[in-house]
């Protein structure tokens, strides 16, 4: 999922406003490889697998540019920087039946909401529909970002990138750290701003064979700090494979991202699993009693998980019964596991379940462990 965290964004949007002042040490500056594949070479779109955060801040950013003439209505844009708003829209979009449409997709749990991000800014024309769409998307943002770290990660970010161009660009609150953009007036810097990662931003797109890739390339990959987390690997190793089911295990990964999304939202606060990695080194531990070292759980994925596609279907519905039982069990009015214990029934579930916990303690130190494997168990 969209991860990057707002000290990311803002300093990605410090080096683009350093290279268009010339602080750079060249006059362009390289943002890295964006690593993709396709199945065949006729195949259209290709698929994301290194620089997704990358890609999607520049949505952000591009769009927000675009907006960006709407944000004062005291402010009086020009030619110049209408004609950069247009090519951005160029990167943004491409078009088809008359419509305009997205060129990218990001994660699942990401995508809807910043497809209605985009979609709600091609109607904004004037300071008054801006106002109207930023109001829309707010409230409509405000009912997920509790239960979603994703899109509060997006909210944030849209933020920061607002912010930064309010501050920096539209309305400057002081030009102690960057004197020159005084010589500018505002639509000169936005569009010098704006032409700045047009033309002088670079990066190399790696166009791999699916079949050709290996794990060791996305262990050597870092991207500012973002190296690719345990699940990526364990998705890629499922999806290349072989088994034959792609669109069936990519909608299963949809699934793992989405729950663990919920589990790390700030609505339900399981302190235990602060992590993605928390939870599968806590499942492997509990299905193997003991821990396991890091450079090991790949291994354990593939020997136990990627035997055939049921041992990874297995795999599947174990995290999902543990990630939903967590989910219910955070508020105690509406979990259906605790209402279970209401009235009559609540003493002997208690002893028997005591009971099954005292044998597992006698294989089991570790009591997060015991849970994990009774809830796989039982």
């Amino acid at each position: 999922p969209y991860s990057w965290e707002k000290s990311n964004v803002n300093q990605f949007l410090v080096d683009i406003l350093e290279t268009m002042l010339g602080k750079k040490t060249k006059d362009s500056w390289f943002l890295g490889c964006i690593y993709v594949t396709k199945e065949s070479d006729s195949q259209e779109v290709a698929e994301i697998l290194d620089g997704q955060q990358r890609l999607t801040t520049l949505q952000i950013i591009f769009n927000e540019l675009i907006l960006s003439q709407y944000y004062d209505e005291t402010v009086i844009i020009e030619q110049g920087f209408l004609d950069s708003i247009n090519n951005i829209k160029d990167c943004l979009y491409y078009k088809k039946v008359g419509k305009r449409h997205p060129r990218f997709s990001t994660d699942p749990l990401t995508d809807i909401l910043l497809k209605k991000y985009l979609a709600g800014s091609v109607h904004v024309n004037c300071y008054s529909t801006y106002k109207k769409f930023q109001k829309k998307f707010e409230e409509d943002l405000s009912k997920t970002i509790s239960e979603s770290k994703s899109h509060k990660t997006l909210y944030d970010n849209i933020n920061t990138v607002r912010n930064f161009l309010r501050n920096k660009l539209i309305n400057p609150k002081n030009y102690k750290q960057y004197p020159v953009l005084e010589s500018y007036d505002v639509t000169e810097r936005l569009e010098f701003y704006t032409n700045t990662i047009l033309y002088r931003l670079w990066l190399i797109n790696i166009p791999l064979v699916q079949e050709n890739i290996s794990v060791e390339l996305f262990e050597s990959l870092n991207n500012r700090g973002k190296p690719l987390s345990m699940i990526d690997k364990f998705q890629f190793k499922s999806l290349t494979k072989g088994f034959g089911k792609d669109e069936e295990i990519k909608k299963n990964w949809g699934k793992v991202f989405k729950l663990m999304d919920k589990l790390h939202s700030s609505a339900i606060n399981i302190s235990f699993i602060a992590s993605d990695e928390d939870l599968i080194k806590l499942y492997f531990e509990s299905k193997f009693g003991e821990e396991i070292a890091k450079e090991d759980y790949l291994i354990k994925f593939e020997n136990d998980c990627l035997d055939n596609y049921n041992s990874l279907d297995g795999f599947f519905t174990d995290i999902f019964r543990i990630s939903e039982f967590f989910i219910d069990i955070s508020n105690a009015e509406t979990s259906s596991f605790i209402k279970g214990f209401e009235p009559t029934n609540k003493n002997k579930k208690a002893k028997a379940i005591t009971r099954v916990l005292l044998s597992f303690l006698n294989v089991y130190k570790n009591p997060i462990r015991l849970v994990f494997r009774l809830l796989t168990k039982y």
